[in-house]
């Protein structure tokens, strides 16, 4: 694989953008439209393949998803809608829906070649720098930017919505609206869902929710990037919503010796825990780090992805871990064979399916997701925890406001989590005081509440007058939860340092 090329050439020589107008297909067959072929992924919310539109040849990717419950119908209108006013390069592009009207919606959008920002750049034929870091981390401001003056959140920044446009050059898009919500200035929004690592601290506090979440997420991202640490993770979800909502971090590690002061300083006006004072996407493309300069003469340092290579291959386990639990909550037959046999079987299947996509009803195309309001927590393993720790991990449950631990097999930590309320009062995360001293001494949550109960959820209600609006989390399905009034109690501290 080439290296990128640091003068930003194939950023600034883009094939033109053209504008979609799409209009929901109801009661047409996508077949009579579109080739389907080899599936791409599949997960709790749908089934992805790639497609071939018949009348142009152009390659597509097509996702099917479950619109059985009132709940599903309403996720995929929210996110089709979102998706039709999200018309720019740097973002993942609608081109077709069909609605069957009952039990099936198919998505159909732009094809992404390029797989995974973090799987390419940790390819060992990649030379990754911190110029290469600024190019990619511009093009991910200029997506969130276009959201945000569509009034628009995404709310759910990670790495694996991150995509490369090619395996070649050095354009992405951002995907995944799931959880992005519209927003208006003048109206209270909370929300609790995302992915911990990247959360920012008003979402896990359930407080209120500005675009300004989504620049937390940003330099999180871009930490990472830089060092292949996550400057919050814990070896649990629980440890990693405490460390969030602390905002106690700092660049100590050597992996942040060879980077810039100017790079520092962009993700230092970024993991603030006020809001209000970050860096707002205009703001974060003025700043020196980001500026369009000219590459440097002779040879530019890479940077070491030893510890970003880990981070990649344990996020890329957990993600493995939280599809096949997905799987087996829709009631799927999971077997592990081995060798030709196993091999052939799953072509044999793969074959089978394809034919079907092209050939039968479209009930052969339909899952149907088993809902679920319990409350699944993931959790990380460590290179500096004993072997025990790296096989059990906490779990924390929380019901009628008690937080309870118990230990269980290590599951997931891509995971999503989401809340619900019971009361008018709003839930939040208390955060134990932070200990006086230099970062490299603070601390981290031990809980130890015993009592355990399942999670009970109701839709939490909008403040009289409209001035307040509440999402309901519980229709996303994601896998946290957390009830009124509940409090985070600690009994021991201790001193692990951040994980890759």
């Amino acid at each position: 694989m080439p290296k990128i090329d640091e003068s930003d050439l194939d950023v600034g020589n883009e094939p033109p953008f053209v504008a979609r107008k799409v209009v929901i297909k109801k009661g047409q067959n996508p077949k009579l439209d579109y080739s389907f072929s080899d599936e791409l992924g599949r997960g709790r919310f749908g089934t992805v393949v790639k497609c071939t539109e018949k009348k142009t040849g152009l390659k597509l990717a097509a996702k099917f998803v479950s619109t059985r419950m009132r709940e599903e119908r309403e996720n995929v209108e929210r996110e089709v809608d979102i998706m039709k006013s999200l018309q720019h390069r740097r973002l993942l592009q609608l081109y077709d829906v069909y609605d069957d009207g009952s039990s099936e919606m198919c998505i159909i959008t732009e094809l992404i070649s390029g797989g995974e920002l973090f799987e390419r750049v940790i390819d060992d034929d990649f030379e990754l720098t911190e110029k290469v870091c600024s190019i990619f981390m511009r093009q991910i401001i200029e997506g969130v930017q276009y959201m945000h003056e569509k009034y628009i959140m995404h709310l759910d920044m990670k790495p694996e919505n991150i995509l490369c446009v090619t395996r070649t050059g050095n354009r992405i898009k951002l995907i995944d609206f799931g959880l992005a919500r519209r927003f208006d200035p003048s109206q209270k929004l909370q929300v609790m869902f995302g992915t911990p690592d990247f959360a920012a601290p008003e979402v896990l506090s359930y407080e209120r929710v500005t675009p300004a979440a989504d620049m937390w997420s940003v330099g999180v991202i871009c930490y990472v990037l830089l060092s292949g640490l996550s400057p919050f993770m814990g070896n649990s979800d629980l440890e990693t919503m405490t460390n969030v909502t602390r905002a106690i971090y700092d660049f100590d590690d050597e992996s942040f010796d060879p980077i810039s002061d100017e790079a520092k300083d962009f993700i230092a006006k970024l993991l603030i825990k006020e809001p209000t004072k970050r860096l707002k996407p205009s703001e974060c493309l003025q700043h020196k780090w980001l500026a369009k300069m000219p590459a440097k003469k002779g040879k530019v340092q890479q940077l070491d992805k030893t510890k970003l290579k880990k981070y990649v291959v344990r996020r890329r386990w957990q993600k493995a871990v939280t599809a096949i639990m997905a799987l087996t909550r829709m009631g799927a037959n999971l077997s592990l064979t081995g060798g030709a046999a196993g091999t052939t079987a799953g072509s044999a299947a793969q074959a089978k399916r394809n034919s079907a996509l092209n050939a039968s009803p479209r009930s052969s195309l339909s899952h149907q997701p088993t809902k679920t309001n319990t409350s699944t927590t993931s959790t990380r393993s460590s290179t500096t925890t004993t072997a025990n720790r790296s096989n059990v991990a906490p779990r924390v449950v929380v019901a009628s406001g008690q937080v309870s631990q118990s230990t269980t097999k290590s599951s997931s930590s891509t995971s999503r989590f989401i809340t619900s309320s019971s009361s008018a009062a709003s839930p939040a995360i208390k955060s134990p005081t932070s200990p006086q001293g230099t970062p490299a001494n603070r601390s981290r949550l031990t809980t130890t509440s015993t009592t355990t109960n399942t999670t009970s959820t109701t839709k939490p209600t909008s403040a009289s007058g409209g001035s307040s609006s509440t999402i309901n989390p519980t229709s996303t399905n994601r896998t946290f939860a957390t009830s009124t009034n509940h409090r985070l109690q600690t009994s021991s501290m201790s001193t692990t340092r951040r994980k890759y």
